[in-house]
């Protein structure tokens, strides 16, 4: 059997031999689809500039913005004026239609759900509440029972019962859970449920014994022992 000889020219291109054949390939398909290539190159760095300029130039400018507009708006929250911190210029409402995008925004549906629950409007308390999105144990846990008291108010007591009980069950705060829970408890006492208002009048003396919500717990607990 006769070998062939088979001659193969080799060009080095950055410190790697390849074959010459290979590397005109590579050329010629360059060449065919330059355009593409470099337009997929400018796309590329548009996004990651974008992104950068996004992530640290425009949203600490638009967060900065929507504090500034919700100043007043928390100043006539915390005197009452519920109808002035939804509706005024900066209002909660102004600062949600403007600056849908930041954290100010977030938090201040959250106002706006209390505003609006403050004013006996429970429908838009529900909308708003609902919209309101967040990890913090004290402020979700907090956002949890005021949808809850607006679903029960609004006629939607399956509703409540469960959000009742997701607020009782959100974290474990001492500042915050020993009160929902206790909420939570009697709400499903007065709808008859009492083995599970049992369960978190319990989990108040078994887990927060030293709360100021756990002082007088005994007697609920004794009041639906006595149902079951």
């Amino acid at each position: 059997m006769s070998k062939k000889d088979t001659n193969i020219e080799f060009e080095e291109i950055n410190g790697i031999s390849t074959p010459t054949n290979e590397v005109e390939s590579l050329q010629h398909f360059f060449e065919k689809n330059k355009n593409l290539i470099l337009g997929g190159l400018g796309l590329f760095l548009v996004i990651i500039i974008g992104g950068y300029y996004y992530k640290n130039i425009y949203m600490p400018k638009a967060e900065m913005s929507a504090n500034n507009d919700m100043f007043d708006a928390q100043y006539y929250f915390e005197k009452d004026s519920f109808a002035l911190a939804l509706n005024s210029d900066g209002g909660f409402l102004d600062v949600i239609n403007n600056h849908g995008n930041t954290k100010a925004a977030n938090l201040a549906n959250y106002y706006a759900g209390l505003c609006y629950y403050n004013l006996a409007n429970y429908s838009e308390a529900i909308t708003y509440l609902n919209a309101y999105k967040t990890k913090d144990e004290i402020l979700g846990a907090m956002a949890l029972g005021v949808l809850a008291d607006a679903q029960m108010e609004n006629g939607d007591t399956d509703a409540a019962l469960i959000s009742y009980k997701k607020s009782a069950t959100f974290s474990d705060n001492e500042a915050s859970a020993p009160y929902l829970l206790k909420k939570a408890g009697v709400a499903f006492e007065n709808n008859g449920n009492s083995q599970q208002a049992l369960y978190f009048y319990t989990e108040i003396k078994t887990s927060f014994p030293q709360s100021e919500i756990a002082r007088d717990i005994e007697k609920y607990i004794g009041r639906v022992e006595a149902k079951l």
